[in-house]
């Protein structure tokens, strides 16, 4: 959030790891009563901890639907802000409390409760209004965790929980990377992805401590879990700096470049434009996630409605009144590639609207010897066959221009000198 990159496509899969390992919180939570129960009735005391928590995801989900957006719409009509925070903090508590008596941890219901506002049209207010607050709060939440650290017991098994800390960066880089390329994301993502959540979670003080209150786990073993955390969570600011580096240094491998370049060969979703309804499908069936006629009037809300949202990268040829609906679709931080201009200059008012999405506007042509050297070696590497429509001799140059003048082609229109 500090370097804002939350839109960046690794911060949204690291957020969407790390809400998922928040929500499994609430049931570990549940769950570890349970296993403080005699043998012969955990059974009984597990499926009533998850019918607990299904009905309570059941109830968040009504309210964050039905009930919390026209309570934060009364708030809002009242125009007071401190209003608005009082009701938003009393929300928010009232939550909590909720799911500490049904055995969830107020945690739990902190994080559901700030997961519900999250999906109302004034959460964005919300957040603003919240931000002094919420700092309070975290700094105060990381003063009571470094209250809880012995630095004796620390320094006294140092090589214990360096050796730990280094196992859980590795184990979590291990696991979180090949899952992340699993689902088709680019190499750089999940490398990214793996470094950036390799610390244990700050929930995992709650887990620790309600285990140890349960007398699941001994002090010794608490200490080690509380001091290996405090250590892998100061650490990751640092590791998160070095990547930029480490990337930069990828630059003067040429071998290992290609595999860090967000394509659609390293797991991109990727969606095109025509105005063939028939070239779509083709490019549809070649692996292409959506497609929008642009001879169609809304063709640019079709693409954005497609993409859930707008696009990272856009490349561009057309240029002219085109230009302001690209600006229109890209994401904040987006880049906007442009190599040709067919449809002439572009004069429609939208410098506003690229500075304040904060985009880069970038221009090429041919690009240089070093450029194409490494797209030869990208291609290789992912073993992509470019398409080919059509291949005419020399001496029919004139047929293959006619052809390409008609639009009727689907890939590269090749003259070939014999």
């Amino acid at each position: 959030m500090e370097r804002n990159e939350t839109e960046t496509t690794h911060a949204q899969v690291m957020l969407g790891i790390l809400v998922i390992q928040d929500l499994a919180l609430g049931l570990m939570l549940a769950i570890l009563p349970a296993l403080h129960q005699p043998g012969e009735s955990i059974g009984l005391a597990l499926f009533t901890a998850i019918v607990r928590i299904a009905l309570f995801a059941a109830g968040a989900v009504v309210a964050g639907i039905w009930i919390m957006p026209r309570v934060l719409r009364f708030l809002a009509r009242t125009e007071s802000r401190e209003l608005f925070l009082l009701g938003v903090v009393t929300l928010c508590l009232s939550i909590a409390i909720l799911t500490e008596y049904l055995g969830l941890s107020i945690e739990m219901g902190a994080f559901v409760a700030g997961l519900m506002i999250s999906e109302v049209e004034y959460a964005d207010e919300t957040l603003t209004i919240v931000e002094p607050l919420r700092d309070v709060f975290a700094s105060l939440f990381f003063a009571s965790i470094g209250m809880l650290i012995d630095p004796v017991f620390l320094w006294q098994n140092l090589d214990l929980i360096l050796g730990l800390v280094a196992l859980v960066f590795l184990g979590k880089f291990l696991i979180i990377t090949p899952l992340v390329k699993l689902f088709r994301y680019p190499l750089k993502t999940a490398l990214i992805a793996g470094l950036g959540l390799a610390q244990i979670g700050e929930f995992s003080f709650v887990l620790a401590s309600e285990g140890q209150v349960l007398g699941l786990v001994s002090r010794h073993v608490y200490l080690l879990i509380v001091g290996t955390t405090a250590v892998t969570l100061m650490l990751t600011p640092f590791v998160l700096r070095v990547i930029p580096f480490l990337f930069n240094l990828v630059e003067f491998i040429p071998w290992l470049k290609p595999y860090l370049v967000d394509e659609r060969a390293a797991g991109c979703n990727v969606y095109v434009t025509s105005g063939s309804d028939d070239k779509i499908k083709t490019a549809l069936d070649m692996g292409a996630k959506g497609g929008a006629n642009y001879k169609n009037a809304n063709w640019d809300k079709e693409l954005k409605s497609l993409s859930g949202g707008g696009f990272d990268a856009i490349v561009d040829s057309t240029a002219g009144d085109t230009f302001a609906k690209l600006v229109d679709i890209a994401k904040p931080a987006a880049r906007i590639a442009m190599y040709g201009a067919t449809l002439g200059p572009f004069n429609s008012g939208v410098p506003a609207k690229i500075f304040w999405k904060q985009l880069d506007i970038l221009g090429s042509t041919m690009g240089n010897d070093e450029e194409f050297v490494e797209m030869l070696a990208f291609v290789n590497a992912h073993k992509i066959v470019p398409l080919v429509d059509s291949v005419f001799p020399m001496e029919k140059a004139q047929e293959a221009i006619d052809k390409m003048s008609k639009g009727e082609q689907l890939g590269k229109i090749v003259l070939k000198i014999s």
